[in-house]
């Protein structure tokens, strides 16, 4: 996969210290895709509110491998670590606007959470997500899940931004960027959806993306 990384004693091989980091002023910063806001296993004590855009939660294996656990939208903030020191490595998919400030540890209910809890939260549902069903089903399962956070076009209110790249959505879903292209094509033959370009799309039928999406084996 493109931009493929690994951990450990392999940093210094890959050129790590080549990645552009993140500072933390006191206002709001915008970041280009695939910039690193921090690292899996460095020490972490900030709280990044998304003001704009995605940002995708990864999972970096000694061997390479990455592992898209989760996505982060506008209006999420990632919280630290309780032990400052993540277990994932959180990456700019789009330009994005973020905000940073020192970490409360707590939600604004004053319950804990770290970012631990944040990231199995959203694989217990990526597992609902994907357990017993065909490609097809999980591309349908994503894309519903992802259409209340993507952004509609400024000319046309029905077509929204496809923001999350192919081969994103397979890491996500355990699937090849060959097999969600098909799938996207499968769910465009049905009807269910347009894509007028390759980074927007509306949703014609979502009824039946549904049925799709619930559909096991």
């Amino acid at each position: 996969m493109q931009n493929d990384l690994a951990v450990g004693g392999m940093n210094a091989a890959i050129g790590r210290s080549s990645w552009p980091r993140l500072g933390y002023p006191s206002t709001s910063e915008v970041l280009p895709p695939n910039r690193v806001l921090f690292w899996q296993g460095e020490p972490q004590n900030k709280e990044l509110e998304i003001l704009e855009g995605a940002v995708r939660a990864v999972r970096l294996c000694s061997a390479g491998e990455r592992q898209v656990l989760a996505f982060f939208w506008p209006g999420d903030t990632i919280h630290s670590s309780c032990m400052g020191t993540p277990t994932y490595t959180a990456e700019a998919v789009t330009y994005c606007r973020i905000r940073s400030r020192q970490s409360s540890q707590s939600t604004d209910r004053g319950v804990p959470v770290s970012a631990h809890e944040q990231v199995l939260r959203e694989m217990l549902d990526l597992i609902q997500g994907v357990s017993r069903r065909s490609a097809l089903s999980r591309i349908a399962w994503f894309i519903l899940r992802m259409r209340n956070h993507l952004p509609c076009m400024d000319a046309d209110p029905d077509t929204y931004k496809f923001l999350i790249p192919r081969n994103d959505i397979a890491d996500h879903l355990g699937l090849s960027p060959e097999t969600v292209c098909r799938g996207l094509m499968e769910l465009k033959r049905r009807q269910a959806i347009e894509m007028p370009t390759r980074r927007t799309i509306r949703f014609r039928n979502v009824a039946q993306i549904l049925r799709i999406a619930k559909r096991q084996g």
